[in-house]
């Protein structure tokens, strides 16, 4: 047997374990909503996706995040983290850093333009995600610089600073419901004959059925709808003391999230660079996300902290000042090529630069940030 039909032996293997953990609990209760189905593929302590996949990121990997992609991208926030520091503590948190690459950019810039920072905490679910990334930032920063990096089991009580937060509320476990014959439905995984398979119950979700969206969907229209966005937002504003919070991902306000074009809904699964919308394949193998509705996000924040501004990706970067930190390559050299290549990616409209949003809250700051100093979308949230 070579190393490849090796792999593909464990990977089934593994996929046959969690397969069988899912027909246990159906087993029990009849059915699981997705977000139960979604805890356990991607978050199984034993098999799951993020605990145990290896290569989830880069050319390599499933999927690439912009962190992954250049190191210009987390560069580009360098201005906006120096101007928080001057207003709060000099700290960094970021949630779901997943292989450090971000927190790796960001500091090596730190100690190359001599920025003080008195501490980066990474707050990671994935064990093996944890240990990569201790290895990865360790061979790779400054002795200095690594001994303050943290890894945290949870956001500190009265915590002051940045918090960050990059392709995280994509992957949180989400419920999956359709509007039907004008009542709501749920989208249940069960099993048929020897395979996992949809059923739809009757909902009486009373935040759903009495939203603004709800009315005005069509019969059919499909969407998700996470409960963890709620416990997310409400334990960082219960958490932040002073500072700031950024969360970039990829999403839409209200009226893009329910627009006729994603009336299958958003849900994607990604596995080996190539996307399909079947969560039932590839189990602990494919990621699966789905895009964030900032309009939901916003309500749910915009109580407790201020809304500083929503942006796309592009405009975020270019606020930023992006485009200066090239001046300085050779643009005859390969290396002007490839930065250009990469920036294209974070740019373009067609890639991440349209899809990808970034919103900002401050609490106890009154500031501005560049980063939405033109083209802030704020008003359509």
């Amino acid at each position: 047997m070579n190393i490849s039909d090796t792999k593909n032996t464990l990977n089934k293997d593994n996929s046959n374990y969690l397969f069988e953990k899912i027909k246990e609990e159906i087993e029990l209760k009849n059915s699981l909503s997705f977000s139960r189905f979604m805890e356990i593929v991607l978050y199984d302590d034993k098999l799951g996706y993020y605990k145990s996949k290896k290569n989830i990121f880069g050319q390599q990997g499933d999927f690439q995040t912009a962190s992954n992609l250049s190191p210009l991208f987390a560069q580009a926030f360098i201005n906006d983290f120096v101007n928080i520091f001057n207003h709060s503590k000099e700290n960094i948190l970021e949630i779901g850093a997943g292989n450090g690459n971000f927190c790796l950019q960001l500091l090596r810039k730190f100690r190359e333009d001599r920025i003080k920072f008195h501490q980066y905490c990474i707050l990671e679910s994935s064990e093996y995600l944890i240990e990569e990334s201790k290895k990865y930032l360790k061979s790779h920063l400054h002795t200095e610089d690594y001994e303050k990096v943290n890894w945290i089991l949870d956001i500190p009580h009265n915590y002051e600073g940045i918090i960050f937060l990059n392709e995280f509320f994509d992957a949180l476990p989400t419920n999956i419901y359709q509007k039907k014959e004008n009542t709501l439905y749920q989208k249940l995984v069960s099993i048929k004959g020897d395979e996992l398979d949809w059923l739809m119950i009757k909902d009486s979700n009373e935040e759903i059925i009495n939203s603004n969206f709800f009315s005005h969907l069509s019969n059919g229209y499909t969407f998700e709808f996470s409960p963890m966005y709620r416990s997310w937002a409400d334990k960082i504003k219960g958490r932040l003391k002073k500072g700031a919070l950024i969360i970039v991902d990829y999403g839409f306000h209200e009226s893009e999230f329910f627009h006729h074009d994603r009336y299958e809904g958003t849900l994607m699964c990604y596995f080996k660079q190539h996307s399909n919308q079947n969560p039932f394949i590839n189990l602990g193998q494919q990621d699966i996300s789905c895009h964030v509705n900032f309009s939901y996000l916003n309500n749910l924040l915009n109580d407790s902290l201020d809304l500083v501004g929503y942006v796309t990706q592009a405009n975020y970067l270019i606020n930023a000042g992006i485009l200066d930190l090239i001046k300085s390559v050779d643009p005859a050299s390969e290396v002007f090529a490839k930065v250009s290549s990469e920036l294209n990616l974070l740019l373009s409209p067609s890639e991440m630069g349209e899809l990808v949003k970034v919103i900002a809250y401050t609490k106890q700051l009154d500031m501005h940030l560049a980063g939405f100093k033109s083209y802030d979308r704020a008003h359509i949230l």
